[in-house]
């Protein structure tokens, strides 16, 4: 039963963070300090990749697109990966480490809803929020909800 709930573990750690290779970062501290560094803005990505319908959409018009690519070029890109509400339950989070840190942030930015996306400039300040995408929006739409003004 030991094994079975530490590769049950194991299995929920890995599932909470980015893919490797796929452009998008999964410390936030780390790309906090690197934007800092070099002057750049972050775009922090609270979603579920595993269940959220509204993201799967956004990520096949939206995130895989030309237009977003090059937008978004400049960006440090943080996905931060939550898993359903029922594995998010107070002794799941207070049971796991890596879980109760990414509940911490997505409290910290009073996230309400997945997905929803944050643009913060250098100094960590938030420039814009888009929570939730419809189908057929398109990338420009989107940008364009990011970036008009507030």
């Amino acid at each position: 039963m030991k094994i079975l709930r530490v590769l049950l573990l194991l299995g929920l750690a890995g599932s909470l963070w980015a893919a490797p290779g796929s452009g998008w970062k999964s410390d936030l501290a780390a790309a906090q300090a690197q934007a800092k560094a070099e002057g750049k803005s972050v775009l922090v990505d609270f979603t579920g990749t595993a269940w959220s319908d509204p993201w799967k959409v956004l990520n096949q018009e939206v995130y895989k697109s030309a237009e977003f690519t090059a937008w978004a070029a400049d960006k440090i890109l943080v996905r931060l990966d939550y898993p359903e509400r029922n594995e998010r339950a107070p002794a799941k989070v207070a049971a796991n480490p890596a879980l109760g840190k990414l509940i911490a942030i997505k409290n910290d930015f009073n996230i309400r809803g997945f997905p929803t996306l944050i643009w913060l400039n250098a100094e960590g300040e938030e420039v814009a929020r888009v929570i939730g995408y419809r189908e057929g929006m398109g990338p420009m739409a989107y940008i364009a909800e990011l970036t008009k003004p507030r």
